[in-house]
């Protein structure tokens, strides 16, 4: 099994908040040997203790589920691929909007493909409203695919049938280091 300090990378982030982590339970537990030993006031520290406990793991579970939310990792941006087909569904919807295509298929049936979109409050800001695309248009849709291959994509443009193009400049190219 390959490790992180194999690869010849660090990720200092999680090595600081892992090392913080580690003194904070050593904390904890030279706290708890001291409310142990001490007889009166045990049950307030064990109560004190065990509340900054939780607050450190509620803490611990969100900043892990906040930064994997925040991944592009799942979309191969190196590539682009441009789906016709007819829109079964809008969402409008927080965190991101989500455009369910259905595109023909080399077997003469349809794909249903799942597009995943900036936040509405973003797309209102480029032009977008909750009605500017309907079941039935038939469009085009530019998208950075999934890497894994499943029908889906992170949005980048799409032709309404009257023409007009509605991007999202959020989703540009991936920089190149």
């Amino acid at each position: 099994m390959k490790r992180l300090s194999d690869t010849g990378r660090s990720n200092d982030w999680n090595v600081k908040f892992g090392g913080f982590v580690l003194s904070a339970l050593a904390g904890i537990g030279e706290q708890i040997l001291k409310a142990t030993e001490s007889g009166g006031e045990r049950r307030s520290e064990m109560r004190k203790i065990s509340v900054v406990a939780w607050m450190g793991l509620v803490a611990l579970v969100t900043a892990g589920t906040a930064a994997a939310h925040h991944s592009a990792a799942m979309f191969d941006r190196d590539k682009q691929v441009s789906l016709t087909g007819t829109i079964v569904q809008f969402e409008w919807t927080n965190p991101h909007s989500w455009i369910q295509i259905d595109v023909p298929n080399d077997s003469g049936g349809t794909d249903r493909w799942s597009v995943e979109c900036n936040s509405p409050n973003n797309l209102v800001r480029q032009g977008w409203k909750s009605t500017s695309l309907k079941p039935g248009d038939k469009v085009t849709i530019v998208i950075h695919p999934l890497r894994n291959g499943d029908k889906g994509g992170s949005f980048l443009s799409v032709t309404l049938p009257t023409g007009e193009v509605l991007t999202d400049p959020a989703y540009r190219a991936a920089p190149k280091y």
